[in-house]
């Protein structure tokens, strides 16, 4: 993985965006990201659309923004034209999201639950519930969210700022709060 690490930080479109890049999992259409300082733990698959720009400390912020993949089937799959800053993906099972995505710093996409609730060492040690997380196209999250397993936005979706997303959100709405529920449709 070493050798895709330095091939990427040496490519002319990908110039400093993967920092560290550890696991040996594939990167596919990793050629088209533009970014900086991007950590990336790779046991799976991670995708890439056209265009995708992958932003850590953006603005001054102090969030980097990291890809992480922790088991072999494990997928992570970004569309065309994403703009991702200061977020981190964490990936047992799966993670799409679609084309023109926006997500603002501070944000962790997490498909399982990082740990299992149990008294016992050997039963918290276990593979945590997992729920793949699909993020529709031209889907606008704000900066400081949680978007947790099971979980689908719909299509021009709005999540404001601060939102800890638990349930799936409709199409064409704007969704607010911990945890997160509807506000109001977008009609235009």
């Amino acid at each position: 993985m070493k050798w895709l690490s330095k091939l990427l930080r040496h490519n002319s479109h990908t110039i400093n965006v993967f920092a560290n890049v550890n696991g040996g999992g594939y990167m596919v259409n990793a050629e088209s990201v533009r970014g900086n300082d991007v950590y990336v733990q790779n046991e799976g698959t991670i995708s890439f659309g056209d265009a995708v720009w992958l932003n850590s400390f953006p603005n001054g912020s102090m969030f980097r923004t990291a890809l992480n993949t922790y088991l072999p089937n494990a997928k992570i799959s970004i569309g065309n034209r994403c703009k991702i800053n200061g977020t981190v993906l964490h990936a047992n099972q799966e993670i799409l999201l679609g084309d023109d995505c926006r997500i603002g710093p501070g944000t962790v996409i997490c498909d399982n639950d990082s740990h299992r609730v149990a008294l016992s060492v050997e039963e918290r040690s276990k593979a945590p519930a997992s729920a793949p997380i699909h993020i529709g196209n031209n889907v606008w999250i704000g900066m400081n969210c949680i978007i947790l397993k099971g979980v689908t936005i719909g299509d021009n979706a709005i999540i404001a700022a601060g939102s800890v997303v638990t349930k799936s959100c409709e199409p064409n709405a704007i969704y607010a709060g911990n945890p997160a529920k509807f506000v109001k449709r977008i009609d235009q």
